[in-house]
């Protein structure tokens, strides 16, 4: 996830998918250096990183640092049933 054009539209449908369904995130320009990168390449602002983790935890949404830890992060929900206690309600 580079960006959310309607931060509000985008968090109600995730509240709403994340009760059946987790949504695992990878979001880009968590620093500085990439911040401004993703900026350069695709013309728009990534947000305040601290405002988009607390805006993904309310509404359920898995957020994950890397590539890798999307890949394991899927790997275990393939083989767990539904989670508790990690925001998913």
């Amino acid at each position: 996830m580079e960006s959310v054009g309607d931060a509000r539209s985008f968090l109600s449908a995730a509240r709403e998918v994340s009760l059946n369904k987790p949504i695992v995130v990878v979001k880009a320009g968590r620093t500085a250096a990439a911040a401004k990168a993703a900026a350069s390449h695709t013309g728009s602002l990534t947000g305040s990183d601290e405002v988009i983790d607390a805006a993904m935890q309310r509404v359920g949404v898995l957020r994950v640092k890397t590539i890798a830890e999307l890949f394991d992060m899927v790997a275990a929900l393939e083989c767990s049933g539904r989670l508790r206690g990690l925001g998913l309600r």
